[in-house]
């Protein structure tokens, strides 16, 4: 603790609450960076979950012969909710 007070300069209570209240502005500004990013990996998953689905269903195509429209099941697995 004395290292922390020592390397930040602060010397009393109001130099601490300033610092805390810094670092907790500089925790929100990244909590609100990464949100656009959590939101794009739930979109990633879910394309994960349909290229999957796709590769399993070509591979099927070629054992079977039959001759389902992979591309529109993939559109069809990325609009569900």
């Amino acid at each position: 603790m004395l290292n922390f007070l020592t390397a930040n300069g602060i010397e009393d209570m109001a130099g601490l609450d300033e610092k805390f209240k810094s670092m907790i502005g500089a925790q929100m500004d990244i909590r609100e960076k990464l949100k656009p990013v959590e939101r794009r990996m739930d979109t990633l998953k879910k394309a994960y979950r349909a290229g999957r689905h796709l590769f399993q269903v070509q591979g099927k195509e070629a054992a079977d012969g039959s001759r389902a429209n992979p591309k529109a099941r993939l559109h069809s697995i990325l609009r569900q909710d």
